[in-house]
């Protein structure tokens, strides 16, 4: 799958998630201002993914700013969330790495008691040291 492709599978979740019911009108706003996807949501913001595989943030704080998300670990989260909420976006999801060890914490299930796993951010394995 190429860059466009991809590009445009992200455009067509966009455009399911604008036309979806029952979202927060404030979420609708952001997405429309922003052409970005939401992706994660937690009690310090959310995360949104742009056709150009940035991921942005949008604090409970501000009121209509999202800012470009810069800590590795929070723009893993974004696309592996992308990734399982649209099946179009699978690509996303990193590739397991030769030499990765299976996570000891969920047993290479990403998952503990149904959140993701904190150790591994929900991937199942970790890098090689």
């Amino acid at each position: 799958m190429d860059l466009t492709e991809k590009q445009t599978a992200l455009e067509q979740c966009l455009d399911e998630f604008l036309c979806s019911k029952g979202v927060k009108p404030e979420l609708l706003k952001l997405a429309k201002r922003h052409n970005a996807l939401p992706v994660y949501a937690d009690m310090g913001g959310t995360l949104f993914l742009t056709k150009q595989f940035e991921v942005l943030v949008h604090s409970e704080c501000e009121t209509e700013s999202l800012v470009e998300e810069s800590d590795p670990q929070w723009q893993l989260i974004a696309k592996l969330s992308a990734a399982e909420k649209y099946p179009a976006l699978a690509f996303l999801r990193p590739e397991r790495p030769e030499g990765a060890s299976t996570c000891p914490e969920c047993q290479g299930s990403g998952r503990l008691l149904g959140f993701r796993c904190g150790e591994c951010s929900g991937l199942g394995w970790r890098h090689a040291l």
